[in-house]
């Protein structure tokens, strides 16, 4: 089955990186309460991003958008690497309006 990870990364691609993202859909789900993806959140490292509605920046500094409110456990939901505030504020101009989430 493939993984539906899409990326428009401007961050290095290391094998953790995408072994974490890789990972994503097959760990325990998180669900959509905002505190228990918040607790998720700093466990992994992650802050939230606003750069593309509620997005999530990595541990590793790359910027995540999913389908659903929560990437953690969601085995259906698409998943979108961008890249961060600072190196793309027009790609992320451009993908919000032309992407419906």
């Amino acid at each position: 089955m493939p993984l539906p990870v899409h990326a428009l990364a401007h961050r290095p691609l290391t094998t953790e990186a995408v072994a974490e993202l890789v990972a994503l859909p097959f760990v325990a789900p998180v669900g959509e309460d905002h505190d228990a993806v918040d607790e998720e959140l700093r466990r992994r490292g992650w802050d939230r991003e606003d750069l593309v509605r509620e997005s999530f920046r990595t541990g590793h500094g790359h910027v995540l958008r999913s389908d659903d409110d929560s990437p953690f456990g969601e085995l259906e939901a698409r998943t979108f690497l961008l890249p961060p505030a600072d190196d793309g504020q027009a790609l992320a101009d451009w993908i919000t309006a032309h992407i419906d989430w």
